[in-house]
């Protein structure tokens, strides 16, 4: 994603290649531009061909982040602002190392890739 300007993002996930020019470069979000915008329950599995400023954000102007996590084997780097977490591809595949506010019995499930997938739900 570019830059978030309002609202939430909630249990999502990013994965593939990242390639930004400029500043403001993220594996899972560039910028955070308002004090209404917030990412949540999120993680990145990304790479990137062209370096980061943050490894989960690029730069938290003013936005919230709770719970996120980022695959330090594909992007090393750290975040100051707001709560990311650094998980090795190995630590990625265990529940236990995810907060308490991810639902692994109704949004969350561990997939044969060994990383976060969304349970699908069949109506």
């Amino acid at each position: 994603m570019g830059e978030v300007l309002a609202g939430t993002i909630d249990d999502s996930f990013c994965k593939g290649v990242v390639e930004a020019s400029g500043t403001a470069r993220g594996g899972f979000v560039g910028v955070i531009n308002d004090i209404s915008a917030s990412v949540q329950t999120s993680y990145s599995a990304s790479q990137s061909t062209s370096g980061v400023d943050g490894a989960f954000v690029g730069s938290d102007l003013a936005g919230g982040f709770n719970n996120n996590y980022w695959n330090s084997d594909f992007i090393s780097g750290t975040n100051s602002a707001g709560q990311y977490t650094a998980l090795t591809s190995s630590q990625m595949t265990n529940e236990a190392n995810y907060d308490t506010s991810w639902d692994f019995t109704n949004t969350w499930r561990i997939g044969s890739l060994g990383t976060p997938e969304h349970i699908l739900v069949k109506k």
